[in-house]
């Protein structure tokens, strides 16, 4: 059928497939890696801003028992760390949902990639069905066509299609 000058297109073959696959997850798992640092970074901000209010409540039960010459000043000073706080606190859960859009985003990237290795996998096995026992393809003028179709020899084209789950499995 095809004559030995001629270059034919060689499939990737399972191994190339399989590193260019793990190559992808790595990426991905490499990027979750860093999200997850970034979450904890976060958490222990906001275990830092909790305790700080802490022993912001703790000045002021002192406050209210008594010292009402200091009372002013510490309240003026607990306002301006509270408002200091909420800042920080809003930042903080700016960068939560930074990160959760991050991940959503990574997660579609994941399930495309899934799909693309899915129909790879699909388009492979009928390389191999058609290259090997297709009774119905042809050379013509460097073209492979179908009897059946009158198209192009493609994977789109091709009558026989649904056989390729018998090469999958």
């Amino acid at each position: 059928m095809l004559d030995d000058d001629q270059p034919s297109i060689r499939p990737m073959e399972r191994l190339e497939r399989e590193r260019l696959f793990f190559k992808k997850f790595e990426k991905i798992d490499l990027h979750f890696k860093k999200l997850e640092a970034m979450i904890h970074k976060n958490a222990l901000q906001m275990q830092k801003i909790l305790l700080q209010g802490g022993r912001i409540m703790q000045e002021e039960k002192k406050i209210e028992k008594g010292l009402k010459s200091i009372e002013k000043e510490e309240d003026k000073i607990i306002t301006l760390e509270r408002k200091r706080l909420d800042e920080e606190l809003k930042t903080v859960e700016r960068r939560e949902k930074l990160i959760a859009n991050q991940v959503k985003k990574l997660s579609d990237e994941e399930s495309s990639i899934q799909e693309l290795m899915l129909q790879r996998r699909d388009e492979d096995a009928w390389f191999v069905l058609v290259m090997h026992d297709c009774p119905h393809k042809h050379m013509d003028k460097n073209a492979l066509l179908c009897d059946k179709t009158k198209k192009h020899c493609s994977f789109v084209n091709c009558p026989r299609k649904r056989e390729v789950n018998k090469y999958i499995k």
